[in-house]
This record gives C-alpha cells, sequence and structure tokens, in this order.
C-alpha cells in the first residue's frame, strides 16, 4: 500500500468520503430496488387479487338478484310486474358479462383460469336456459317457467355460483401466498439491509480506521500535537523536545524535527557571529557547509555581510596605525560601497592633507636651507589645525627672520660706516639678547676710543658666550654711566 501512503493527505480523505458514500449508495440502491418491488407486489395484489375479488362479490350480488327476480316472477306473475322483472333480469346479465370479462383479464394462475373457464361455461348454459325462462315469462306461460327455473336454470346456475365461489377461494388463496411471498421478501430485504448496513458500517469504520492510521503515520503523530509544534516554531520557542521514536522517516513531525534541529543551527550560528564580534574577534565566521538551501544562503550572507563591513575597517584601523606612527599609506583605491566609500573617501583626504603638510614643510625647510627667508608656505591650501600648523610655520619663520634681516641690515650698515639708530622694536627671547649689541652702536658714536676697543673687544671676544658673562657684560656696556674697567669688574 505504498502508493497509498504517498498520496496526498486530501486524495486520501477524499477516496475515503467517496468510499463510504458509494456505500450508502449501494446500500440505499438495494433498498430503493426492494421497495419499488414491493410497490410493484402491492400493485399486483390490488390489480389481481382485491379488484378481483370485489368483482366477484358483484357478479355473486347480481346473479343472486337475477335469482330473487326469477322467483318473484314465479310467485307474482302480473304482467306488469314480469316485464320490470324481465328488463332487471337482462340488465344485470349485461353487468355480469362485463364484470366476466374484466375478471378474465385478471387471472395469473392455473388454478383461476381454469375456475374462470368453468365459471364461463356454465353461466353460457345459464343465460340460454335463463333466455328460455324470460320468453315463457313474457308470454305468460307460467307453468314453463317453473318448470324451466327448476330445470336448467336451477342446474347451471348452480354450477355458476360453484365457479364464482370457487374463484373467490382461488382469489384468496392466491392472495395468502403473494402476501407469504411479500412478508418474505420483506423479510429478505430487511435482512439484506440490515447485513449491508452492518457491512458498510464495519467497512466504513475500516477505512476511516485505516485513513486515521495512515494519516498518523503521514503525520508522525496526532494534528494537534503537530499543529502545537508548528506554533511554538512560528512563536521563536525552540525548546521543545519533539519525540520522533518509532516513527517514520517521511513523517511529518521527523520533518519539523529536522526544521527545528536545522532552525537551531541557524540560531546557534548567529549567536556564535554576535558573540565574536560583541568579543572584537572580527575574523569570526560561521561555517556554511553545516546548513543547506535557503539557510546555507542566509549564513554566507551573514559572513559577506561582516566581510563587507571588517574588511574596510580593517584597512581603515591599519592606515590611522600607519598615519600615527608617521607613515603615511598611498590612497585607498579599492571601491567600497554607502557609507564605507564615505570613510575611504575621508581617508584618502586625510591623506591627501598630511602629504600637503609635508609637502609645504619640506618646501619651506628647503628654501631656508637654500637662503629662500622669504620663502611662506600657502595656508589657504589647508583646513582646521592644519591650516594653523602652517600658519604657526609661517609666523615662526617671520619671527626668526625678521630679526635675522634686522641684524643683517645694521651689520651691513655699519660695515659701511653707517652707524644706524637704536633698535626700538620688540624681540621675545634669545632675540631680545641680540638687541642690546646694536645698542652699544649709541657708544661708538658717543664714547672714547677705549670705550670703542672694549665694546669691540667684547663683541668679538669668547668671554662673551662664557656663562652668564654675556648678560652683565653687556648690559654694563650698554650703559652710559660705567666704564669698560667697571664693567670687567662687575
Amino acid at each position: 500500500m505504498k502508493w497509498y501512503y504517498n498520496l496526498r493527505l486530501s486524495t486520501k480523505l477524499f477516496s475515503g468520503f467517496i468510499t463510504v458514500a458509494l456505500i450508502a449508495i449501494i446500500i440505499g440502491g438495494i433498498g430503493v430496488r426492494n421497495i419499488y418491488e414491493n410497490n410493484a407486489d402491492d400493485t399486483i395484489v390490488y390489480e389481481k387479487i382485491t379488484a378481483p375479488l370485489a368483482t366477484l362479490q358483484d357478479m355473486t350480488c347480481s346473479y343472486l338478484q337475477i335469482r330473487i327476480n326469477v322467483r318473484d316472477m314465479v310467485l307474482d306473475p302480473e304482467e306488469s310486474k314480469t316485464k320490470i322483472k324481465i328488463q332487471t333480469i337482462k340488465e344485470l346479465l349485461t353487468k355480469i358479462d362485463t364484470d366476466a370479462v374484466a375478471l378474465g383479464k385478471t387471472n395469473s394462475t392455473m388454478e383461476g383460469q381454469s375456475h374462470f373457464e368453468n365459471f364461463t361455461d356454465a353461466w353460457q348454459e345459464y343465460k340460454v336456459e335463463l333466455g328460455k325462462l324470460l320468453e315463457a315469462g313474457a308470454r305468460g306461460k307460467d307453468d314453463e317457467v317453473k318448470v324451466i327455473m327448476k330445470g336448467g336454470v336451477h342446474t347451471y346456475g348452480i354450477s355458476a355460483f360453484d365457479a364464482l365461489n370457487q374463484l373467490v377461494d382461488a382469489k384468496v388463496k392466491q392472495a395468502k401466498q403473494k402476501a407469504d411471498t411479500n412478508r418474505a421478501e420483506g423479510e429478505m430485504t430487511a435482512r439484506f439491509m440490515i447485513i449491508f448496513t452492518l457491512l458498510g458500517a464495519c467497512l466504513a469504520l475500516a477505512i476511516g480506521f485505516f485513513i486515521r492510521r495512515n494519516v498518523k503515520f503521514q503525520l508522525g503523530g496526532d494534528p494537534l500535537d503537530v499543529v502545537a509544534i508548528a506554533r511554538k516554531v512560528a512563536a521563536g520557542d525552540l525548546e521543545m523536545e519533539i519525540d520522533i521514536q518509532g516513527k517514520r522517516d517521511d513523517s511529518l513531525i521527523v520533518a519539523m524535527s529536522s526544521m527545528v534541529e536545522t532552525i537551531r543551527a541557524l540560531v546557534a550560528d548567529a549567536e556564535l557571529l554576535t558573540h565574536a564580534a560583541v568579543s572584537g574577534k572580527l575574523a569570526s565566521r560561521a561555517d556554511a557547509t553545516r546548513h543547506q538551501g535557503e539557510f546555507q544562503k542566509i549564513v554566507v550572507g551573514f559572513n559577506e555581510t561582516l566581510d563587507a563591513i571588517i574588511g574596510p575597517l580593517n584597512v581603515a584601523a591599519e592606515y590611522v596605525d600607519r598615519i600615527s606612527k608617521g607613515d603615511i599609506p598611498s590612497k585607498i583605491t579599492e571601491n567600497y560601497q554607502g557609507d564605507f566609500n564615505e570613510v575611504k573617501l575621508n581617508l584618502n583626504n586625510c591623506i591627501d592633507n598630511i602629504n600637503a603638510l609635508i609637502a609645504d614643510g619640506d618646501g619651506l625647510a628647503q628654501a631656508a636651507i637654500e637662503g629662500k627667508l622669504s620663502t611662506r608656505a600657502n595656508a589657504a591650501r589647508h583646513q582646521g589645525d592644519f591650516k594653523k600648523i602652517m600658519v604657526g610655520f609661517n609666523d615662526t619663520l617671520d619671527a626668526i627672520i625678521h630679526p635675522l634681516n634686522m641684524a643683517a641690515e645694521y651689520v651691513d650698515r655699519i660695515s659701511k660706516g653707517d652707524i644706524p639708530p637704536k633698535i626700538t622694536e620688540s624681540y621675545q627671547g634669545d632675540f631680545n639678547e641680540v638687541k642690546p649689541l646694536f645698542m652699544t652702536l649709541e657708544l661708538i658714536r658717543k664714547g672714547s676710543p677705549v670705550s670703542i676697543a672694549w665694546t669691540i673687544l667684547m663683541a668679538y671676544s669668547p668671554l662673551r658666550f662664557v656663562g652668564n658673562l654675556k648678560s652683565p657684560l653687556i648690559c654694563c656696556l650698554s650703559s652710559t654711566s660705567l666704564s669698560p674697567c667697571d664693567c670687567i669688574v662687575a
């Protein structure tokens, strides 16, 4: 019955209902046929027995009325009354003939046909003798009427009457036989219906049990249990334990158990990837070969999603690390999508800005080496803090080179004997210490040759660079109220 097991559930149920319906149709058909047969038998009983018995009763009554009228003719031979009686007798004879014709059509047995033929023969003889009696009565021959009445009319009348009684008995007998037959057929039909009904019920129960057993095998359990499992799975509850002990491998419950295990494996891999991501283990991936079909596509999608996320993150981390160590990498040329492309563009922009900063720094250094002290970086090329750095470089160079230019100008003028005036601009730090050297020029313009000699000596003497002698010495020399000796003593 493997072919039946492989049928769809709807086909099995429909075939079961069809079978039960066929059983009901067969039982009903047999019952209807027997009912029609009983109806036919009832019709036969009425047409062949009941109605003919009524006809026989009418014929008997008509015959007796004929005898009564014949008797009255003998007892009261008055001519006027005799004519009435003769007319009545003729009408009764016609009626009996008509009933006899109808009765002859209802005979269905040999016995009934035999009695009917006996009646017909006796009746014909009776009518002949009765005709003679009526003719004699019409002529008023009362003695002849009496003779005929006691003779042939009496003899054939008794024979006809006996034949009618025999026909009644035959019809009653036939009715009894038919009733017995109908009763036997009814009892047989009842037994047949009971037997077939019981057989049909048993067969229907057997089919129902077979279908139930087959469906239960196909489902692997009660449908309510299967529905309960399906609802739990739909609600995301995978903690249930499905008992598949003794269940067919191709049953629904085994398939659902396999489905639950597959989903559990999918959930487990999802939790694995989530935990790995939270723990910073960005290289962790799920084993997609553990899954099949669309579930495998889901896991592959997870892995590819992580690759798509973590690949750009790793590149970004590497670039940030290299930049933090001063190792400026080349720009990123790989293609990224969406927000990752924004990260790539930002990193490339950062690289461009840093490279521009380095280039301007190198340019300023090279210009300084080449003595191009007026060279400055274009700070407008930079933004934010990078711009501040370039502005700081330029300001630093201005702060260094302006005093140097001033010093170079003063030295150049001094070398030409053009003693410039005192420096009035403000300088900071070490640049401010250079300023007093040029302030001694005022001594040269005002002082004695000794002062000038001492000033020149100390300006170019190694003692100027010894410890802290520089500051007091220069300060003394720059004073107009002290002599060189006083400065040395100081």
